[in-house]
Parts: C-alpha cells; sequence; structure tokens
C-alpha cells in the first residue's frame, strides 16, 4: 500500500541532466511555489565522469531549499519504494527501464516522459502520466494532479502492479 503523510516523489535515477532532473527540480520550484506540500527524493550517484552528470555542490544548494533531499546511491530500493507515494523519471531516453519497472511492481504510480523505455511501463492516465520530454509544465500539472489526490495514486499503483506482473513478469 501506498503510505500516508506528506507525498514523496522518488527520482530513482544516476543524477544526470538528461534524466530530466532539471526540469524535474525547476517543476518542483513551481509546485512549492504554489504551496504544495510534498518532499523530492533523489536516489542515486552522481556521475562526474558524464558531461551530463550533477555536481555534489548542486545538489547540496537544492537540498538547501528544505524539499529535496538526496540519499546518494542505494543497493537496496524495496525500503525507499515503499516509503514514496509516487515516482518521476522525466528523462530524454532510456532503455526500458528497470527502476520503472521496479516502481509499478511496487504499486506506485508513474510521471514519466514520452520517450521509448518509458512510456513502454506506463498506461498514460491508467497507471501514471506520460509527458513530453524537457517540458515543465506538463510536469507540475501530472505532479500537481498525483500530489493532490490520494485516492488516484492508488488506483493507478494498482494499475501499474497488474500490468507489470502480466506483462514484464518471468513468466510472461
Amino acid at each position: 500500500p501506498i503510505p500516508d503523510g506528506v507525498p514523496q516523489i522518488l527520482f530513482p535515477s544516476r543524477l544526470l541532466s538528461d534524466k530530466g532532473l532539471y526540469e524535474l527540480v525547476n517543476a518542483c520550484r513551481v509546485l512549492h511555489s504554489e504551496g504544495e506540500n510534498f518532499q523530492l527524493i533523489l536516489s542515486g550517484p552522481i556521475d562526474e565522469n558524464s558531461r551530463a552528470g550533477v555536481t555534489e555542490t548542486q545538489i547540496r544548494n537544492w537540498e538547501s531549499l528544505g524539499y529535496i533531499k538526496w540519499l546518494g546511491n542505494q543497493s537496496d530500493m524495496v525500503p525507499i519504494y515503499k516509503k514514496c507515494h509516487l515516482v518521476c523519471l522525466p528523462s530524454y531516453r532510456e532503455g526500458l527501464s528497470l527502476s520503472l519497472l521496479e516502481a509499478a511492481a511496487s504499486g506506485r504510480p508513474i510521471v514519466t516522459t514520452d520517450v521509448p523505455g518509458c512510456r513502454d511501463v506506463v498506461d498514460d492516465h491508467r497507471s501514471g502520466f506520460v509527458v513530453p520530454a524537457r517540458a515543465v509544465k506538463p510536469l507540475v500539472e501530472a505532479l500537481r494532479t498525483l500530489i493532490r489526490d490520494s485516492e488516484l495514486r492508488s488506483v493507478m499503483g494498482s494499475r501499474g502492479r497488474q500490468v507489470v506482473m502480466q506483462e514484464f513478469s518471468l513468466e510472461a
């Protein structure tokens, strides 16, 4: 089940700009300025060898905003998925995203982008929302909807789990 409390948005990925991290942070800035109550959880490593890498200094600056928390690289994501309310990966490109499959298998609704590997996991408006890549406004709208509607989070999360079990399990 999805926990009670302040909605936690989980970003489960390497901290790279091409994973849509800057768009997500900007969307969260908008939501926070509108008075939405949530926390953005970043769970992933820094990749300083990538030109798309986000620096630790930048991450610490985001944390100073008060509604963003960085967990670093995590080897066991199960407890993190259990604590979050929804998962967001607004990537520019992906293979089939393992983190989105894990999120759906955990019964969490997903906000992701209309790119191969992401849109393949989410049934738009049924198990989450699929938004255009690199676009902040649709990301804000999708996140706002799920932050405000706990019933919708639960329904979408259940649907996503059903789809993953039927279409992406080892048996399937």
